[in-house]
């Protein structure tokens, strides 16, 4: 790097795709350079770095919908009031539809939950208030997040079998069953056609 050429060292991160860079600035100076304009890596290339995370770090991921229809910048301003009580806020941003590129109420979210002494935070949850209005609801989703249904964002089902969707009423049109459709129909499987009025199932 030539704007920092007596760097203490770089380390590469992989994370999948995306590449991560740890460097070791010397000075204070240095290090605030790096975050307020960037590192110049050509002519062409500067990347504006970020603090590096505290080695306890609980790095909490996080989709969301069901955000407002806002300017970019206060939907981000919004975000972190609304989310700063679940954890340290490292990332926030909207997502765009890959083909319009339009933003159409869903974004991201990137949290430090790690249990610190002078800060507790909030177990995060599905149902989100928004600025702390328990009216106004976004949906958060992240691993090991309790079962909730995406049709109907009430807890203790998937969306397959929600009772609010027609779909679930009307369930196997091969076999009749309710319990389950016809792409899972074991008796389609097996070969077997049951007709209304017929015999009993077989097993």
């Amino acid at each position: 790097m030539e704007i920092f050429p007596k760097n203490r060292g770089i380390l590469i991160h992989r994370e999948g795709k995306r590449v991560h860079l740890e460097v070791n600035l010397k000075t204070e100076e240095e290090r605030e350079h790096a975050l307020m304009q960037g590192i110049q890596f050509s002519s062409t290339i500067t990347i504006r770095a970020a603090i590096a995370l505290d080695k306890n770090a609980k790095i909490q991921k996080v989709r969301l919908s069901n955000l407002p229809l806002l300017d970019q910048n206060e939907l981000e301003i919004r975000l972190r009031e609304t989310l700063g009580s679940h954890g340290e806020i490292l990332d926030v941003g909207i997502n765009r539809d890959p083909q319009t590129k339009a933003y159409m109420g869903n974004g991201f979210a990137v949290l430090d939950i790690q249990e610190r002494p002078n800060k507790k935070y909030k177990k995060l949850d599905h149902h989100v208030p928004w600025r702390g209005d328990p009216d106004d609801l976004i949906y958060a989703n992240f691993d090991q997040m309790p079962l909730y249904c995406s049709r109907c964002h009430e807890a203790g089902h998937a969306r397959e079998v929600c009772p609010r969707g027609q779909r679930n009423n009307q369930g196997c049109y091969k076999c009749g069953d309710k319990i389950h459709f016809a792409g899972s129909c074991p008796f389609a499987k097996a070969g077997q056609q049951w007709t209304p009025g017929g015999g009993k199932r077989n097993r």
